[in-house]
């Protein structure tokens, strides 16, 4: 999966975000970590629905188009056999999966909104503790967590960013990282969601001018 996430990120896309995270850091005692990764939603539970959606569709369909009839006394006699009907499935449950490993957006469509955010919010909160992002001394650390598969992002903070930094900050975060992804503009959203993310903490966690940098300022893939 981390080698997934970095192809999501051209060279000189990566290199310019960390370099907005450096800047933004020489205004904020605050630590930004961005975590990357390709989807947080169980794959199996996906590929499992998708295949199983796109077997039954291929079966139903191919009744609808090709289905032949031939009426005599005994009644009406449908030539499609068992064997026929379990390839259809297999075949169409083979092309969903496809599907979903090919293109990314096409196994969003068999999870909730819901459901979605509730894998994005618990793979977060994994990055969160997993990268030490909870471990700064004067609790500055912040995660910035992008969800590429399901086109949203989470954000984490420690205790000092807590404090200061009202809730309905992130949340409109969220909300750019979002929109980009529905714009297409991917990309751009997360260099705007960590150009805002560094707006917000110069503005509440100013830069004291003492305190070291403890976590690095690479993005993150997992």
């Amino acid at each position: 999966m981390p080698a997934l996430a970095r192809l999501l990120l051209g060279k000189q896309e990566a290199e310019r975000i960390e370099s907005l995270i450096t800047e933004a850091e020489r205004k904020t005692d605050a630590e930004i970590v961005l975590c990357i990764t390709a989807r947080s939603v169980d794959s199996t539970v996906a590929d499992a629905l998708a295949a199983f959606a796109t077997g039954l569709a291929a079966v139903a369909i191919t009744w609808l188009l090709a289905q032949k009839v031939h009426v005599s006394a005994a009644g009406a006699v449908l030539h499609l056999g068992l064997p026929a009907v379990l390839g259809l499935f297999v075949g169409g449950a083979a092309i969903g999966l496809g599907l979903t490993r090919a293109l990314p957006a096409f196994g969003v469509w068999f999870t909730t909104a819901a459901q979605r955010r509730r894998h994005v919010e618990r793979k977060a909160a994994m990055a969160f503790f997993d990268l030490d992002i909870r471990g700064t001394s004067a609790g500055t650390g912040l995660l910035v967590f992008v969800s590429w598969r399901e086109r949203t992002a989470h954000v984490l903070a420690d205790s000092a960013i807590l404090a200061s930094v009202p809730p309905p900050a992130w949340e409109h975060l969220r909300e750019i990282v979002q929109g980009s992804f529905t714009a297409r503009h991917a990309v751009d959203g997360v260099i705007r969601a960590i150009e805002y993310a560094g707006e917000i903490l110069e503005e509440h966690v100013p830069s004291t001018g003492d305190g070291a940098n403890q976590l690095d300022n690479r993005i993150r893939y997992i």
